[in-house]
């Protein structure tokens, strides 16, 4: 059913429209859903990332699966507005969900507020092949993984085919550290024409942090320093790893998590051996300041020093964890700074 001159969805306007789809044999009901849709085109033009058309620059944010309140996935919709509502307001327009991809649920409430989600779905065997620092995660796709992979990767992209938000797939992390290469070519390239045959809207690369033109890439994401070795739009891969002191002023958010606070766990029992707990606090709230300095300050170089980047990904705007590299704890609450304070980084 063609739809003549829609409204378009963007991160500033969020526009979906309502399908009902009912199945019937005769008068009798057989089957019925209701799937929210939107139309969004993503797209290149010179060095620009555009959105229907238009050039757009991309704020993300890296998240890394770390849900306190569930452990697993959380299918929360209720909780995810909440969070990403904050998200949103602190300046963030997109998610690369690292080395994941987003449930249906969490895609459902980006599409409302307007989000992009990029998904990676680990197609290309252990990050960056196997040096010492990349050997872990997903299996290499050898003939023995290669079908069940590919079924994995399709019906993934095919699940979330009309979820607007869900707009790039990458296929793997730091495929550079591998000489800027992978060793499975022809899978990248079939993931690629695949994907495109599925969701012509949505965007394809074979490595977040990596840059390659022989393999399949929409854009690029990688250091600012490189932007100049393209032609393809860039985005600044993983800026940048600062992290403040665990803050004991937090743990009682905890009390109904079903993650440990490990890390504020960690702090004390170092500070209790040195008669120093009296001392977390303060060490936290300051600790928080020197991070915010780093962060505003190197931000706002990378900004000045590569002038046509198409996009920054903050890594992260929020806590992973026993790592506070947020500007958001990892519950999405303020941790030093509002809103308003940080949408002038």
């Amino acid at each position: 059913m063609p739809v003549a001159d829609p409204l378009l969805w963007s991160p500033e306007s969020p526009y979906l429209y309502t399908v009902d789809v009912v199945v019937r044999r005769g008068n009798e009901v057989m089957d019925a859903v209701t799937e929210r849709i939107g139309f969004v085109k993503l797209s290149t033009e010179g060095k620009h990332l555009c959105i229907n058309g238009d050039p757009y620059y991309i704020r993300q944010n890296g998240d890394h699966m770390i849900y306190p309140e569930t452990v697993a996935p959380d299918t929360d919709r209720k909780r995810w507005r909440k969070k990403l509502k904050t998200f949103k307001a602190y300046g963030y327009n997109a998610v690369r969900c690292s080395d994941h991809v987003a449930t249906p649920e969490y895609l459902d409430v980006a599409d409302e507020l307007g989000i992009i989600i990029q998904g990676d779905i680990g197609m290309l065997g252990a990050w960056g092949g196997n040096d010492p620092w990349h050997i872990y995660a997903w299996p290499q796709p050898h003939p023995k993984y290669r079908e069940v992979m590919r079924s994995q990767w399709n019906h993934t992209v095919m699940r979330d085919v009309n979820h607007p938000s869900a707009l790039i797939y990458g296929m793997g992390n730091e495929l550079q550290t591998y000489r800027n290469n992978t060793l499975f070519p022809k899978t990248a390239w079939r993931c690629y024409h695949e994907t495109k045959a599925i969701k012509p809207s949505a965007m394809v690369i074979w490595s977040d942090g990596g840059m390659n033109e022989k393999l399949p890439q929409d854009f690029v994401n990688y250091e600012g320093y490189s932007d100049h070795e393209t032609s393809l739009p860039m985005i600044q891969h993983e800026y940048r790893w600062w992290t403040s002191f665990p803050d004991v002023r937090i743990k009682k958010k905890y009390k109904d998590a079903g993650l440990r606070p490990i890390g504020i766990d960690l702090a004390e029992a170092a500070a209790a051996e040195a008669g120093l707990q009296h001392l977390l606090p303060v060490v936290a709230h300051n600790s928080q300041r020197i991070h915010f300095s780093e962060m505003k300050a190197k931000m706002d170089r990378c900004r000045r020093n590569f002038k046509f980047l198409a996009g920054l990904c903050h890594y992260c705007g929020v806590d992973i964890h026993c790592a506070p590299m947020g500007v958001l704890d990892m519950f999405y609450e303020k941790k030093l700074v509002d809103a308003e304070t940080w949408l002038q980084t």
